[in-house]
């Protein structure tokens, strides 16, 4: 901890960090460090730590006169603790109320919820949010109004179960509130003061709408209604959006399907299968209309390609299970999910020709694509790898290590 003015630092007195950051992707996110931030006198700097294993997760206080830190909270998991909804995402815990609580994000019922604990005796004060759902991303807490406003994927009923709502809920348990009721995905952009919020909305089949409201969700302020008109004048097409059963038969698995403009129904076509296993993240990266999903994949089923795109078991924003499912075994990669997904679309659609399935992806998608031909060489007739992390003995130790043990 350095003191500017006076030209002095202070070491906090504590073990080195076996590890440096709670998410695989790296440090640094909108210009913040993650995983560090000041209490609201600058007399204490806040941090969490995670150990080599990231099986625990732990909160931390240190003075900033004399480096002397204490543990707050300490969260442990038989896998891997994650501080978000998302790994990337800022980590979902803020000091409050003059650095005397805590709101703390935890998977340790099985789903992603907020919890309240006395930051000074690291006491759980109460459960925030409950639910067989998830609290994605925690925007903004008001301590002197006792609200945590955050998104949430899953809780609404008859939806697509990762559209993200806006919602707040009070810091002392028991109430939930709905602030973007639309049947739509809402990507949210919280003002400093946390009064207001900048809401564009959409799915994958419409342009997105793009709105300002107040700290109660009312409406202030219609600022944009996305156009797509041109872009469809020139034949593009919006993704299908697709819900299968994975390699168990039960659980839903989430993906998209891209076909070229000049679609044929009577035509069969060769399949693409643009694969990225996470578990930090999935193969589709948004929930609304874009023309920037993984793998150019709508350029690609320009082509003459069906270009499919999965979430598959082991990918985010589920519940702590299906994250989990194949932890330990790496070479899993959804793979299983992929094929029984793909046999059951080529039920609904007779077009996919699935004696003529390829897949392709980068980095972990590469490792995975390889992984696919060599051990489904029956239904993967092509490969194609990039950057592909074959030998992760020699990878970061915060994908391999943290996902797979």
């Amino acid at each position: 901890i350095f003191d500017i003015d006076n030209s002095a630092a202070t070491q906090v007195r504590m073990d080195p960090l076996e590890a440096m950051n709670t998410s695989c992707c790296g440090l640094m996110i909108d210009t913040l460090w993650k995983d560090v931030r000041w209490g609201n006198d600058s007399e204490q700097v806040f941090f969490t730590r995670s150990v080599r294993s990231y099986d625990t997760l732990q909160l931390y206080a240190a003075d900033t006169d004399n480096g002397e830190a204490r543990l707050i909270v300490e969260e442990h998991s038989k896998t891997f603790v994650e501080a978000n909804g998302r790994s990337g995402g800022i980590p979902n815990w803020r000091v409050i109320n003059r650095n005397s609580e805590v709101v703390w994000w935890s998977e340790r019922d099985g789903w992603g919820h907020l919890y309240l604990f006395d930051a000074v005796t690291g006491e759980l004060k109460n459960r925030i949010t409950e639910g067989p759902w998830m609290v994605l991303d925690l925007l903004h807490v008001d301590d002197t109004g006792r609200w945590a406003y955050f998104t949430g994927v899953g809780r609404e009923e008859g939806r697509d179960i990762y559209n993200r709502h806006l919602y707040r809920a009070a810091l002392d348990g028991g109430r939930v509130e709905l602030l973007s009721p639309e049947d739509a995905d809402h990507e949210i952009w919280v003002s400093p003061s946390g009064r207001y919020f900048i809401d564009q909305f959409g799915d994958f089949e419409s342009a997105p709408t793009t709105v300002l409201r107040n700290s109660s969700g009312g409406i202030l302020l219609g600022l944009q209604e996305g156009d797509f008109s041109e872009l469809l004048a020139t034949g593009w097409n919006f993704p299908t959006h697709f819900v299968a059963t994975g390699r168990d038969g039960v659980t839903p698995v989430h993906g998209l399907l891209f076909f070229p403009s000049n679609f044929d129904p009577n035509t069969k076509y060769p399949v693409v299968d643009y694969i990225y296993p996470g578990p930090q993240v999935g193969a589709v990266r948004g929930r609304q209309a874009s023309v920037r999903q993984g793998g150019n994949a709508a350029a690609l089923a320009e082509l003459g390609f069906i270009v499919f795109l999965i979430d598959a078991m082991g990918t985010p924003a589920r519940d702590k299970a299906f994250h989990d499912s194949y932890y330990g075994n790496m070479r899993d990669n959804g793979l299983p999910d992929h094929i029984a997904a793909l046999r059951q679309l080529a039920r609904r659609y007779p077009q996919i020709d699935l004696d003529h399935v390829g897949i392709f992806g980068h980095s972990g998608g590469g490792f995975s694509s390889t992984d696919a031909i060599l051990s489904y060489p029956d239904f993967f007739k092509v490969a194609v790898s990039s950057a592909g992390n074959h030998d992760n003995r020699s990878y970061d130790y915060t994908w391999g290590e943290k996902y797979h043990g």
